[in-house]
């Protein structure tokens, strides 16, 4: 009797372990490639912020590409980015260029007022908002980054160090480019118009961000979660991108690892707007 209750669970944990693997599969496949219509898995990740004041140590954002490029996979994607605040309400977007194995870090909060994705909030009304010395910033929100294509385009400045490839230059408010490809990341989809924007999301960004805790010098991390999206809210949220960036603020930055002209120092500067 108990060899069969043994063998029984045996058969038990042996089907279990082959649906999580049939699952596994299955989302490994779903979440490859590009994804333009239906529900889009793989290509949305979302964490959170809080205590961004200029009290507080910057903190950052750090997002890669840990895809190498292929038949289906470019060298070279965008990590487009949507700034919330407490309220549901977007405050900034941009998108960055990310090369595969790359690293994007941006900046959140702090004392230094040229932080990437706080310092320039559409509105600023509210209890999750700081002022000091007539500088406003975004202190408490949610960060949301789509995995696309990129779709935008400039002349590459080839001519620049190819250490320099990968690292963003602003083409126009919200929009960045990397310098030596000259591929360009936009978070509004192209829009020219209400409803004339759309994104093709593709696998897959990784990121973590930093937060501060209540206790003085207390810093954890978190992986972004993973959220499906569908294809339809991609553009949804593209639009409302276009439409908060035409007020002429709300738009973030990508930082820059070099300065324009002088690559081959590696000069490092996050939160720079070199302007190609």
């Amino acid at each position: 009797m108990l060899a069969g209750k043994r063998v029984h669970k045996e058969i038990i944990l042996a089907m279990v372990t082959a649906v999580l693997l049939l699952a596994a599969t299955a989302r490994t496949a779903r979440a490859e490639g590009t994804c333009t219509s239906g529900t889009c898995y793989g290509v949305q990740y979302i964490n959170y912020f809080t205590n961004a004041t200029p009290s507080n140590p910057s903190v950052y954002a750090r997002v890669i590409d840990p895809l190498e490029a292929n038949g289906t996979q470019p060298e070279e994607i965008c990590s487009m980015v949507y700034v919330f605040d407490e309220f549901e309400a977007l405050q900034e977007c941009c998108g960055c260029p990310i090369t595969s194995d790359g690293l994007l870090t941006l900046s959140i909060g702090g004392p230094n007022p040229a932080n990437n994705l706080t310092s320039n909030p559409d509105n600023v009304q509210g209890q999750f908002f700081f002022t000091l010395n007539g500088y406003t910033a975004l202190q408490d929100g949610v960060i949301r980054l789509l995995s696309t294509t990129t779709n935008a385009s400039t002349t590459p400045q080839s001519s620049y160090n190819l250490r320099a490839q990968g690292t963003a230059e602003s083409l126009k408010p919200g929009v960045y480019c990397d310098r030596y490809s000259g591929k360009c990341c936009d978070p509004t989809g192209g829009a020219t118009g209400p409803g004339t924007g759309s994104l093709t999301l593709i696998t897959t960004l990784r990121a973590w961000a930093d937060h501060i805790q209540n206790a003085p010098g207390a810093v954890t991390n978190s992986e972004f979660e993973e959220a499906p999206i569908a294809a339809s809210d991609a553009t949804n949220l593209a639009e409302l991108c276009f439409r908060t960036i035409t007020s002429g603020v709300g738009f973030c930055n990508c930082g820059n690892e070099f300065i324009l002209g002088n690559d081959s120092g590696g000069n490092q500067g996050t939160g720079g707007d070199g302007t190609i």
